[in-house]
């Protein structure tokens, strides 16, 4: 039975500290950071980031990234998709106006704090370049990657012969209602499989994976990356505006509907 991946303790144990600490010549030096680089992980992932302008997908690709970079991996992030990430300026200048504009601040931002592959159109050429780049591990997430009401594309269950580790970290699969979808992707079960940890980002989805696969590979729950990080190292990369520091309550309101109510009650 394997169990679920997690982010290692930070730090060494007192006694590594004096190891670490004594003085050391410039040919042992030398020889230690050739073996830590020989040493380095590369970790490929496969999450949603940047498809039309999206800020949650952006800051939670950017937060797991800088994340796995703090951790001592070599990080590169998979631009997947056939609609999205518009990142070259042939893709940007295809749009206008606001759009286009919001879009050259997304594409600036990812660029400064985010090292991202060619674009992938499809399962075969992103399987291809997983395997030309030589990968230790392919890791899926976070966000609603596994969310069967999005038409669930199977690349993000990655769906890949490769000889690489295959991990998820905090993907989604919104709510247990929507368990009964998954039976019109019936190779899922398999795919999961073959994990060889999972961690999800929902008590929901961790039911729903034990519904489909048992304890094969035992789901945890964890917190989705944008709470990885501090808010000191929030506000050294994004430029976060000002609130007003008055009474106030924050509503994200996808239908008109709900924003009538909230309006109603303040009546």
């Amino acid at each position: 039975m394997r169990t679920s991946w997690q982010l290692p303790a930070r730090g060494l144990p007192a006694a590594a500290w004096g190891y670490v600490n004594r003085p050391i010549s410039s040919l042992q030096r030398s020889a230690a950071l050739r073996r830590k680089e020989w040493s380095m992980k590369r970790i490929a992932v496969l999450t949603w980031f940047n498809r039309g302008r999206n800020y949650g997908q952006t800051l939670q690709a950017f937060a797991l990234y800088c994340t796995l970079k703090k951790m001592g991996y070599e990080c590169e992030l998979l631009s997947y998709g056939k609609n999205g990430p518009r990142l070259s300026d042939e893709e940007i200048n295809q749009l206008s106006g606001a759009k286009r504009e919001l879009q050259m601040k997304f594409v600036a931002f990812i660029k400064q704090h985010i090292q991202y592959s060619i674009r992938l159109r499809d399962r075969e050429s992103t399987e291809r370049y997983l395997l030309e780049n030589k990968f230790d591990v392919v890791l899926c997430g976070s966000d609603q990657i596994w969310n069967p009401f999005f038409s669930l594309d199977t690349v993000y269950f990655l769906d890949f012969n490769v000889p690489y580790k295959k991990v998820a970290y905090a993907a989604s699969m919104v709510d247990i209602r929507l368990a009964s979808e998954y039976e019109k992707y019936p190779s899922v079960p398999g795919l999961l499989r073959d994990f060889t940890a999972i961690s999800v980002r929902e008590n929901s989805a961790r039911t729903i994976i034990r519904q489909l696969i048992g304890d094969d590979v035992q789901a945890t729950v964890v917190l989705d990356p944008t709470l990885l990080l501090t808010q000191d190292e929030w506000c050294r990369n994004v430029d976060i505006a000002v609130i007003q520091k008055e009474k106030y309550i924050f509503s994200a309101c996808r239908k008109a509907a709900c924003l009538g109510k909230i309006q109603a009650g303040r009546k």
